[in-house]
């Protein structure tokens, strides 16, 4: 399948250019080409470069555009059955049918797709030549590929039939090659009759009346059957309550009422579809809470709140780490610029036990993705920053090559921020209080954590005095108190957003209370220092400067 390589530009050359072009489309498909290799990120130049060589049956560029378009972005089942049914249309060898064999398993991995799944199973049938021949390794190919389709969309309450039906067509062909008398496969057909019974139907009476007909055909008239379906004639036969069994069926009617149909992709349908899942999880079936996801999602492609949602159902329910991983890797390629998303991809994929290499790579991917805002780029550089210091050796070397990894990504975090936000204010400092904490605390480097609150109170967050706080509250965790009371001598005389003089000599008040000698300011300093502090904090709020010259009075 991959032609990216000079033969599939030589094959381009030699096929395409007999093929007569209108001028203007050929001038168009340059401009495209030419737009695309200064920009290949911007979907639409891809669409329309599709459509241009689509219309101009140029074969070979046609799917080295499509190929450079799916390497970037996610294709929808439209996308995928116009590229498959352009690739059928001009089959000429065995190759040809694995590269379409091959595509057909790159189609059902981006979303779900009962119609997809019914062309790769027909597919098979008509063209695979083992399969078509019913050879051993034909059957085996058809069995492997449907009960995939089975396991990806059998349980879909409109559209799963669809797959049981050719499944079951295919071993009926082959016990009737065999003259009916194969007992193996007649135990084989069985066993898929059962398997769909054993599920909810739309249909389930005239399903379970098919099953009968086959079960008189084959002389097993009244075979036992357990059945837990959504019709009330099924429930009876299974011994279930007629009347549960029906109620549910009911429910269950509505919701894929509300979400079947060809309905815009609008809030109410997504509403509908989280009202159905809510119901499919009250029935602690988590594999069809998967498929509605999947079925929502197929929807709804773009909306990342829901990727979240079903991925941490994934990670809570079925804690299957390689479907886990790959819903992630699902999730940002459809939305790339989501660092919500790339940050909870790079913290399943540590708790999922992945090499640190891998998670490093997906780091740097998430930071090449295009993300929208300060935000997003501190989730993710903050996810690896939690990666690497879980790595730090126990008791914790500032010597050790850990901690010089997790100290290089502080500062490559420290400078892309200021390099791509340099206006960005992050009040919470998660990231140089972070740094501090692991340099002060963690490591144990004093020296290092103070480098940090240097740097920080120099730059634009040292006009809050939110961040001389926490650099002082570090100081007296690690009891420093006479670098803490040097860090409030220094910082009472510079001027702060939002008031923070007051803020700021209330504390210092405070801090010398807690942690004063009483002759700090005479025997009766903390109690006329605590009234002298109400009166201050009631002064015109608009005048702190004359609030911090009335309280520094009393550490003169």
């Amino acid at each position: 399948m991959d032609d990216n390589g000079d033969d599939g530009e030589d094959d381009s050359s030699s096929s395409d250019e007999e093929v007569e072009m209108d001028p203007a489309d050929e001038k168009r498909i340059m401009n495209l080409e030419k737009q695309l290799k200064t920009n290949p990120s911007v979907y639409d130049t891809h669409v329309q470069l599709i459509q241009v060589l689509r219309k101009c049956k140029l074969r070979e560029r046609l799917r080295q555009a499509r190929q450079r378009m799916h390497d970037l972005f996610p294709f929808n089942e439209n996308q995928w059955m116009d590229w498959i049914n352009d690739e059928m249309a001009a089959i000429s060898s065995q190759d040809d049918i694995e590269r379409i064999k091959a595509l057909f398993q790159l189609a059902v991995q981006d979303y779900i797709s009962v119609p997809i799944w019914e062309s790769y199973l027909e597919f098979l049938k008509a063209v695979d030549p083992d399969v078509s021949a019913r050879t051993a390794a034909g059957a085996e190919c058809f069995r492997q590929a449907a009960e995939a389709a089975l396991t990806a969309a059998g349980m879909h309450l409109a559209e799963g039939h669809h797959i049981w039906q050719l499944y079951r067509a295919f071993e009926q062909e082959l016990l009737d090659a065999a003259g009916g008398s194969d007992e193996k496969q007649v135990e084989r057909l069985r066993a898929l009759w059962h398997r769909q019974l054993q599920l909810p139907q739309p249909a389930a009476a005239e399903l379970l009346a098919e099953y009968e007909a086959w079960e008189a055909s084959s002389g097993k008239v009244g075979a036992a059957i357990e059945i837990d379906a959504g019709a009330s004639a099924v429930a009876l036969l299974a011994g279930q309550d007629a009347c549960q069994q029906a109620a549910a069926a009911q429910l269950r009617a509505a919701h894929e009422a509300a979400v079947g149909g060809d309905k815009a992709p609008d809030a109410s349908l997504l509403a509908a579809y989280m009202a159905y899942i809510q119901l499919e999880k009250a029935q602690k079936d988590p594999a069809r809470v998967q498929l509605l996801f999947e079925r929502a999602l197929a929807v709804f492609p773009v909306t990342s709140d829901l990727w979240l949602q079903y991925t941490r159902y994934l990670e809570a329910e079925l804690k299957v780490p390689a479907l886990i991983n790959k819903a992630y890797a699902r999730a940002v390629r459809n939305c790339p610029w989501v660092g919500g998303l790339w940050a909870a991809a790079l913290r399943a994929m540590e708790h999922t036990g992945a090499p640190d290499e891998e998670h490093a790579a997906l780091a740097e991917r998430a930071l090449a993705a295009g993300m929208q805002g300060p935000e997003d780029y501190l989730s993710v550089l903050l996810a690896r920053a939690d990666c690497l210091r879980h790595q730090l050796p126990t008791p914790a070397d500032a010597s050790s090559e850990a901690a010089s990894k997790l100290r290089s990504w502080f500062a490559r975090a420290r400078d892309t921020m200021a390099q791509y936000f340099a206006d960005a204010v992050d009040r919470s400092l998660r990231l140089p209080g972070y740094w501090a904490h692991v340099e002060g605390l963690v490591l144990g480097d004093c020296a290092a954590m103070r480098a940090v609150w240097e740097e920080t109170v120099k730059g634009p967050l040292g006009r809050y005095c939110e961040t001389w706080l926490a650099w002082v509250t570090m100081e007296r965790a690690l009891r420093q108190l006479g670098p803490a009371r040097a860090l409030f001598r220094r910082a009472y005389s510079r001027k702060y957003e939002e008031g923070g003089q007051v803020t700021l000599a209330y504390e210092w008040l405070k801090f010398e209370r807690e942690e004063g000698r009483c002759g700090w300011c005479g025997v009766e300093a903390p109690r006329n220092c605590m009234k002298r502090v109400m009166h201050v904090l009631r002064v015109d709020s608009c005048k702190p400067a004359v609030c911090l010259v009335e309280l520094a009075k009393l550490f003169l």
